[in-house]
């Protein structure tokens, strides 16, 4: 930047665009191959180390950067540090006011009580509303409420398929930290779908599962987990730390 601010927005836009557009679907296999940019970077800082290094040796006259060229590369970075944030802001802005009346049409959704066959090996069977598969999928919108307290630490909730197929999703329980109230979980299901199970749980940990009366109704589908308290939580995620470890997937 402090050497061509054209290069310098080149660069900011290469790794915004090349690091940023695995967001539209967050998996690792759509950003694996990226990992050169780390290595690029840090290539290109051991190499003008070792440049400078080889120049003192050699009594090479390095090149050198101005005040003004410094003064004007910071302005410029910060310039852009501000519009990135502006950009992130209004993102956040946006998306928390889209995504609330969704949530409140899940909450406030019409429910009808699935009636749960005996558990076979911890699966609770569903039975489903048509057996016949379509062709595009038609979806069926479960709630599953959990007594998260009374499920074992570091399980998980399953909704389980015959033939998965990319519909299978698990929800992480957490056991702690909560108040005693029950969390709504909701995803749409698809044909060959089976049943529900928290492994190793006692009959308390299922609170209940529910059918969505006319699903058709709902423009989006997202998997959302409604835990205690959630109406105060803003409807975004913010990596933690240094982003190592992603946000849970609710």
């Amino acid at each position: 930047m402090a050497t061509s601010i054209r290069l310098g927005w080149f660069l900011i836009g290469f790794v915004l665009y090349f690091g940023g557009y695995p967001a539209v679907q967050f998996a690792n296999r759509h950003f694996f191959h990226l990992e050169f940019i780390t290595w690029w970077a840090f290539g290109f800082l051991l190499q003008q180390v070792v440049t400078r290094v080889i120049a003192v040796v050699r009594r090479r006259p390095a090149p050198t950067l101005t005040m003004a060229a410094l003064r004007r590369s910071v302005l410029a970075l910060a310039g852009t540090w501000a519009v990135l944030f502006a950009c992130l802001w209004i993102a956040r802005w946006y998306q928390d006011a889209a995504l609330d009346p969704l949530m409140q049409q899940y909450v406030h959704a019409q429910l009808e009580e699935v009636p749960i066959d005996a558990p076979a090996g911890g699966l609770m069977l569903v039975p489903p509303v048509s057996p016949a598969k379509t062709d595009p999928e038609t979806a069926d919108l479960l709630e599953v409420d959990l007594n998260e307290w009374q499920c074992p630490a570091d399980s998980k909730l399953s909704f389980v398929y015959k033939n998965p197929i990319g519909f299978a999703r698990d929800v992480m329980i957490q056991t702690k930290g909560l108040p005693r109230m029950a969390t709504r979980v909701f995803l749409p299901v698809y044909s060959t779908f089976q049943g529900v199970m928290v492994r190793d749980a006692k009959p308390e940990c299922i609170a209940g599962v529910y059918r969505v009366r006319h699903p058709e109704q709902f423009a989006l589908m997202p998997k959302v987990v409604l835990r205690p308290g959630w109406e105060d939580q803003p409807l975004h995620q913010s990596l933690m730390g240094w982003g190592i470890e992603p946000p849970p997937d609710e």
